[in-house]
């Protein structure tokens, strides 16, 4: 169920994050093209195996580099896969505030569970940096958004009093 807050939708169905929910593989053609057919075998076997939910479009999903309109079109697959018992989460995998927000608005009216996305990578930010990029993405989202912290990849850690602040925004 959602709600609309000053024109925007609120996701005010908040699911816990409970048992298993992988990251889901996103498989590719030898040209580089997502191969959506594998991606929904591999949906199907999880939901028999008795996940609870799907993380889409993370760094095991390349996403980082697949398209704003695969990423669309593999949470649709998901969606048309699972029930309302599963744990749906987009990540917007972006290198800066601006580009997470506008995937937040692409993906919002498939009404995604959660929104997680990183700290910005390619530059170095400091944890007052990292505050204000979550903080703006968590005000934006009409889902609840998980911190999505790897320094191996964005080269910017995120520290636990930072993840302490950044925990008592409401979404």
């Amino acid at each position: 169920m959602s709600t609309n807050d000053g024109g925007r939708r609120t996701n005010v169905t908040r699911k816990t994050l409970r048992g298993v929910l992988p990251a889901v593989i996103t498989p590719f053609d030898e040209d580089g093209a997502v191969r959506f057919d594998l991606f929904e075998k591999q949906v199907d076997y999880l939901i028999a195996a008795g996940v609870n939910g799907f993380f889409v479009a993370g760094t095991t999903g390349e996403g980082a580099m697949i398209t704003s309109a695969d990423r669309r079109r593999l949470f649709e697959v998901l969606s048309d896969h699972t029930s309302d018992d599963h744990v749906r989460c987009v990540v917007v995998l972006r290198p800066d505030t601006r580009s997470v927000l506008r995937g937040i608005d692409e993906m919002a009216d498939l009404a995604p569970d959660y929104v997680s996305a990183v700290v910005p990578y390619y530059v170095a930010v400091t944890q007052a940096e990292i505050i204000s990029h979550f903080t703006e993405i968590a005000d934006h989202s009409p889902a609840p958004v998980l911190l999505y912290n790897i320094p191996q990849n964005t080269h910017n850690r995120t520290s636990l009093e930072t993840v302490s602040r950044l925990a008592r925004h409401p979404n």
